[in-house]
């Protein structure tokens, strides 16, 4: 294994670790072995009850990554998660429990104490393995420099609920994001290609009509507008995504397939 790799699968245990060590933490957080749904309920508990006081780099799990590859700082604010797991999470305990799960309200320890009820039980154990693999390098990737209407990551939420084949989408010319290529294609396909993202088009074929949606019946739906099957067909893609990433990124021999 790659030492970049390697990092990269300590990732939550460095950032727990790091948490442990800020004098004014709310609690303790405990890196559980074999249970990945605790462990990432765990890890959005510590950043919703601080409030957003801890420092990305510490204790983001893609900022963390990065800084460790970098050593930069400037560098390591541009990570960001490649596929979030909250939104369509909460939206599959909604349709298994009938409630509506809110970040700021920290329901964290709630949904852990529940893990192992009816329907709770069944959607963790379909999301289990996209808990597993969240934070590794397969689910990280770099964003390009801020651009004066500010930095990727706010606005690639707002317009594709950070979700990779709807990001791709709007990063084309005319797309909300297109402004951090400069309206040029070349450039894109150039940051596609160093983020190993050219998987996400029909042959690797990087052209706005190429991109293949996780959602191959109903392209780009919104979270909340999926049903239980289009919510098993987003997880099986994703997991297939981050587990190819993986690989690439393990197989390398030093070579930066990121770039700064």
């Amino acid at each position: 294994m790659s030492k970049k790799a390697e990092n990269g699968n300590t990732t939550l245990k460095v950032v727990f670790e790091n948490y442990k060590k800020y004098d004014k933490r709310k609690f303790t957080p405990e890196y559980i072995d074999n249970e990945p749904i605790i462990n990432i309920l765990t890890y959005f508990k510590m950043h919703e009850v601080e409030g957003g006081s801890l420092s990305r780099i510490m204790c983001d799990g893609d900022a963390c990554y990065f800084y460790k590859l970098y050593n930069d700082s400037k560098v390591a604010l541009r990570g960001d998660t490649m596929i979030s797991f909250w939104t369509i999470y909460k939206q599959a305990l909604k349709m298994a429990t009938g409630e509506n799960y809110i970040k700021s309200s920290n329901p964290f320890d709630d949904l852990i104490a529940k893990r192992n009820e009816p329907g709770y039980k069944e959607v963790n154990d379909r999301f289990s393995k996209f808990a597993e693999i969240y934070h590794t390098p397969g689910n990280f990737i770099l964003l390009p420099p801020p651009c004066p209407d500010g930095r990727m990551n706010n606005n690639r939420y707002k317009c594709s609920e950070d979700r990779i084949d709807k990001s791709l989408l709007e990063c084309f010319n005319g797309g909300v994001l297109s402004k951090y290529f400069g309206d040029d294609n070349e450039k894109l396909k150039k940051w596609v290609k160093e983020q190993e993202l050219d998987s996400v088009f029909e042959k690797g074929v990087i052209e706005k009509d190429k991109i293949i949606p996780f959602n191959l019946n109903n392209p780009y739906v919104c979270y909340s507008n999926m049903n239980e099957d289009e919510i098993n067909e987003f997880l099986e893609n994703v997991e297939k995504l981050i587990k190819h990433r993986n690989e690439k990124l393990l197989s390398l021999t030093g070579s930066d397939k990121y770039g700064k």
